[in-house]
């Protein structure tokens, strides 16, 4: 199984997987907006699944364009049926997504996927690309500590991998892209059902 085939699976049930893995994204993302308020005209949800984090940036910016991204055909149909975004896009995060946008734009989310990415420096260039100066980028990483066995480089979905990056390689792939941390916190990402905790480093970072 892959991840694409991973969530076309549980796109069905993700809402109750959001509520009993106690998922950070949606609270977080509405915590972050509600405490750093700024005009926003263009924003990207990439990796949307079926609209969790969209409603939460509907509700705060009601009149911007919103592009949801995801790789799962069934995550984006239940986004779709939220009516939260403008423009809905499958296509894997893996491959260059820069192209898809005449314009850069005002906020980019990529919260609770990273860890499924091959390549996490042209993924942030990627980001990069299509976020404006002075535009702002959240994103979630698994975090990974050599000294610390709960927090090992690769954990698993059945088959899928989970590779987490430690706090000074998080560090890099942001500087190297281009952005600047404003804030970052530690704390659990989600619980799975087997009881691992995962613990995330929420990232904001403004485009230099």
């Amino acid at each position: 199984m892959n991840v694409e085939e991973l969530y076309n699976e549980t796109a069905h049930r993700y809402s109750d997987l959001v509520d009993s893995s106690m998922y950070i994204g949606p609270d977080w993302l509405s915590r972050f907006l509600e405490a750093n308020r700024f005009t926003c005209s263009s924003i990207v949800d990439l990796g949307c699944a079926n609209g969790v984090l969209g409603e939460v940036l509907r509700n705060s910016f009601a009149d911007a364009h919103i592009t949801g991204i995801d790789i799962s055909e069934n995550m984006i149909r239940y986004a779709e049926s939220k009516a939260c975004y403008n423009k809905t896009i499958q296509m894997d995060l893996d491959k260059s997504f820069s192209q898809l946008f005449e314009q850069p734009n005002d906020l980019v989310v990529a919260l609770g996927f990273s860890e499924f990415l091959s390549n996490i420096q042209f993924f942030m260039e990627e980001v990069a690309a299509i976020t404006k100066p002075g535009g702002i980028a959240l994103i979630s990483f698994q975090v990974h500590d050599p000294n610390n066995t709960k927090l090992p480089r690769n954990t698993y979905s059945g088959e899928v991998v989970h590779t987490a990056y430690a706090e000074s390689e998080i560090n890099d792939f942001i500087v190297n892209s281009g952005f600047v941390v404003s804030q970052q916190e530690r704390a659990v990402g989600y619980t799975s059902g087997a009881g691992y905790s995962c613990e995330y480093l929420m990232v904001a970072a403004r485009k230099a």
